[in-house]
């Protein structure tokens, strides 16, 4: 698989192609139609960075913490992605452009649509994009995401 196609499956697939494993030492899933296809998260220090920015300080539990999570082929690192857990680990979400600049890529949304199903309550994904007034940019568009 090309890091193309990997973004694809990624951005394409659905909860149901995936087995999910949570437990010690990090949470992991396995891409059912390809095996050698997987992601592996935990906070970046094995505690959860506590994360401060002004856009997520409306939401219920103004708790945030950084985490990553980690795209896999073939046993090899392809891809780590920093997001933030919200609302007291509600929801993850991916790290926006800038501070300032509430903006994440097409892939970015469909894929973290994707990872929040297997962490927190499916379904309320767009509304924590929602409520701090993320932008979502057509892939072509969207610079460093």
């Amino acid at each position: 698989m090309t890091f193309g196609e990997i973004r694809i499956a990624l951005a394409s697939s659905c909860r149901e192609d995936w087995n999910v494993f949570d437990g010690f030492p990090g949470a992991r899933a396995a891409y059912r139609p390809n095996v050698a296809l997987g992601l592996l998260w935990n906070t970046i220090d094995g505690t959860g960075r506590e994360f401060d920015e002004p856009w997520h300080h409306g939401l219920t539990d103004e708790t945030a913490s950084r985490g990553c999570v980690e795209i896999h082929y073939a046993g090899m690192l392809v891809d780590p992605i920093q997001y933030v857990d919200v609302d007291g680990r509600r929801a993850a979400i991916p790290l926006p452009r800038t501070r300032a600049e509430l903006v994440i890529s097409q892939w970015h949304h469909d894929f973290f649509a994707l990872f929040d199903s297997f962490t927190n309550r499916p379904g309320n994904f767009d509304d924590y994009l929602r409520r701090p007034h993320f932008t979502i940019e057509p892939e072509g568009n969207a610079k460093g995401n």
